[in-house]
């Protein structure tokens, strides 16, 4: 205890971060670990801030759960597009694209070929 601060176990975890063979060194060894005679267990990924980092930082996670909630939020769009005109939602949809790719974009400097040309499955039809 310092300052009065305690650690709340129930809402830590902890990432370790290597390589392939340092993990599996790592985590055999120390599955959990001990902060203020708390026990922390290890995590395969964690969120933090909205960026998902996992143990080797490649960011598939993380990737993978930007195309999953740009998909839901362009799908949503789909069931009001009636009610918009075209330029509109054109607005709106690359509003929502934009945004969730510009979000914390600095962390995926060299993010992986794999990862650049994830596709994403978007239908979206309009209608004039």
């Amino acid at each position: 205890m310092f300052n009065g601060l305690l650690l709340n176990p129930s809402k830590s975890e902890t990432l370790w971060v290597g390589t392939q063979s340092q993990l599996k060194t790592t985590v055999t060894v120390t599955p959990n670990l001990t902060v203020a005679s708390s026990s922390i267990s290890s995590s395969d990924s964690i969120k933090i801030v909205g960026v998902t980092y996992d143990g080797h930082l490649k960011f598939d996670i993380h990737v993978s759960e930007i195309c999953r909630v740009t998909n839901f939020h362009l799908r949503a769009l789909s069931h009001i597009r009636n009610c918009l005109t075209i330029p509109s939602a054109n607005a709106i949809a690359c509003a929502i694209v934009g945004s969730k790719l510009d979000y914390c974009n600095a962390v995926l400097a060299g993010v992986s070929d794999y990862n650049v040309h994830q596709p994403m499955y978007v239908i979206v039809r309009y209608t004039g």
